[in-house]
């Protein structure tokens, strides 16, 4: 068996050739590391010297491709790092994204297809990162959801193959070469006439259609029933949007604007660059509320008032940033049977750095010397140790991933009960709830929230014992940087409910002893009163409260008299969720479970009337 047929080292860099990321228009991608620390990553994409030297024109594209690379520098932009020469090859070695491209992220998803709030997420970045081309008067004519890759949750634009540059105006139609995706192609490349940068406005419309739906706007069996299909939908009109799922009308209003079959119709890149749904938070709870003169004064609204900013901003911690591509089985296979024959060189070819050099890369004829030939035994053994750590990263990044999860998934549950008692507070005069059962309300679900996380905390500074994973994958995961970010967020969770939950309990205590001077004979104020001043720091006492609390809710409020009040039936709905916590978030679901979806299929994207038809279905009043 020989490790080389597997790897090749150009310069710096240890090329994996098992671990192939994907093909574009002039070679293959594949994983790369730097040789002497295989924990740096890179991708790098292979371009055979044929392809330049024996057609003038792929030569002519590859240099324009590059020269498109060197020029990009943005956080949303798939960045070259070097480029190197060799007699077979020409390498592209570029930033390495971790989460792999956006079309299979979509469908790691449950219901192959993501939430409106994380879709817009994404169609900002991805705006983000057309704003520097356009900038930069680039056009990249093949913006698909393939060439959109996932580093710790951000889009970076990738595979500039088709990529131009543009003199003069960028929405100014020109005639150009037609390079595309169909399905993801504007009606003008689809027909090979002029076009713009308006081009890729159409598809991007057509990814966030995809994000949306999980399915694309126009399919056919053809080209030319896809024209006709297009001029069917969208000329006459007859475009539709699915029922399911529900997406807001502004959301689907841009769409509509981007799909427009004409250039000189469709929303511009400017207009999208400012346009409102940009700007727009997606969340749950209302701004608008304004405390009534005589609550201004009260710690514990005021204190809730401020409490809102936050949990509007962290609702969910993204999970897009800890999903991670699975390593390629074919390495997991390398060491039980023999390694495939390649037709790889397996010279050592002397590279050259031509990043900042301004000249010909590829000339039609330009033979390179080939380096002495490798040690076979020493070499060997060197590349089989090099493929076994970078297997062994792939593996630890499988466990990292799994452990982070599980973390965030016990910190976003535990924001939801922050969520619900927000939900509770807004309608709270509406509810028309006895004061205790208001503040006890209250008081738990924010004594869930508060130390659940400040558990989440003790266990990331390892002063509890770690029961919710292996400890072995715990010890991998401690070593990881996505362990210092998590941990670093937990602690900032943990504080602010800390701080709020002390606010809020010694508020409460204030008006909960008023009204037991008030009425001395009340049993319940003094158990409540007890239980506040001994304070457990075990975060299922309170929710065992709050859920008996529930009930009572039920015995006082009547959903019917709020069919028409939005605000109000998310709280009534919050209530009812929590009271099945555990069956609406099954723990062992973690790994998949999309909280961003959950918020949108139970309360996001819901009228007041699905939303009351949906809380008659789960009667517990």
């Amino acid at each position: 068996m020989n490790s080389k047929k597997q790897m090749k080292q150009v310069g710096q860099y240890i090329i994996y050739l098992e671990k192939k990321l994907g093909e574009g228009q002039y070679g293959k991608v594949y994983a790369a590391s730097d040789l002497k620390d295989e924990t740096k990553q890179y991708a790098v994409k292979v371009i055979p010297s044929t392809i330049f030297q024996s057609n003038i024109v792929n030569s002519q594209m590859l240099q324009k491709e590059i020269e498109v690379l060197k020029k990009l520098k943005h956080p949303n932009i798939a960045c070259l790092i070097e480029i190197s020469q060799s007699t077979n090859n020409l390498y592209l070695f570029l930033d390495y994204c971790n989460g792999g491209d956006l079309n299979e992220y979509i469908l790691s998803k449950e219901l192959q297809r993501l939430s409106e709030s994380e879709s817009m997420e994404f169609f900002q970045q991805i705006v983000n990162g057309y704003q520097f081309l356009y900038s930069q008067k680039i056009i990249h004519r093949d913006l698909k959801p393939e060439n959109l890759m996932l580093h710790n949750g951000k889009i970076k634009i990738g595979d500039f193959g088709f990529g131009r540059f543009i003199e003069g105006e960028m929405d100014s139609e020109q005639r150009m070469s037609i390079k595309c995706t169909p399905i993801y192609a504007s009606p003008q490349l689809l027909n090979k006439q002029s076009y713009s940068s308006k081009c890729d406005i159409w598809s991007t419309g057509c990814i966030l259609y995809k994000m949306l739906y999980g399915q694309y706007p126009f399919i056919a069996r053809d080209l030319p029933s896809l024209i006709s299909i297009i001029k069917q939908k969208v000329v006459r009109e007859e475009f539709q949007f699915p029922l399911e799922p529900q997406i807001s009308e502004e959301v689907k209003n841009v769409i509509v604007r981007m799909l427009k079959y004409e250039e000189q119709d469709r929303i511009s890149w400017d207009e999208i660059f400012k346009h409102p749904i940009l700007q727009k938070k997606y969340n749950i709870l209302s701004t608008q509320e304004i405390l009534e003169e005589n609550d201004k004064n009260n710690p514990i609204f005021q204190s809730i008032i401020q409490n809102r900013q936050h949990v509007m901003d962290n609702v969910v911690t993204d999970y897009a940033k800890n999903f991670l591509k699975q390593p390629n089985q074919e390495m997991q296979k390398y060491f039980q049977k023999p390694a495939p024959l390649q037709e790889e060189e397996n010279k050592k070819n002397t590279p050259k750095n031509y990043l900042t050099q301004d000249k010909n890369l590829f000339p039609i004829s330009s033979p390179r010397p080939k380096a002495e030939t490798f040690e076979e035994h020493s070499e060997d053994m060197q590349f089989r140790q090099s493929l076994q750590k970078f297997q062994q990263v792939d593996l630890d990044n499988q466990k990292i991933t799994r452990v982070d999860k599980m973390i965030l998934f016990l910190r976003n549950q535990a924001l939801f009960a922050d969520v619900t008692m927000q939900l509770i507070f807004v309608s709270r005069n509406k509810f028309g709830l006895p004061n205790l059962l208001f503040y006890e309300i209250i008081y738990c679900l924010t004594g869930y929230y508060s130390f659940n996380l400040d558990l989440l905390k003790m266990m990331l500074q390892q002063k509890v014992p770690v029961r919710i994973v292996k400890q072995d994958d715990f010890d991998i995961y401690v070593k990881s940087t996505q362990f210092s970010k998590t941990k670093q967020k937990i602690e900032k969770d943990a504080q602010t409910a800390n701080d709020f939950f002390s606010t809020l309990s010694k508020g409460i205590l204030k008006e909960i002893q008023k009204l037991g001077q008030a009425d001395v004979q009340n049993q319940d104020l003094r158990d409540f009163e007890n239980f506040i001043k001994n304070q457990t720091a075990n975060y299922n006492e309170y929710k065992l409260r709050v859920q008996n609390k529930i009930k009572q809710f039920f015995l006082y409020v009547s959903p019917a008299l709020f069919k028409n009040d939005i605000n109000s039936l998310k709280g009534i709905r919050g209530l009812q969720i929590f009271f099945k916590l555990d069956q609406y978030m099954p723990i062992q679901n973690f790994y998949k479970f999309d909280f961003r979806q959950f918020y949108d299929v139970e309360m996001n994207n819901l009228t007041s009337d699905q939303l009351y038809q949906k809380i008659l279905t789960e009667c517990i009043f």
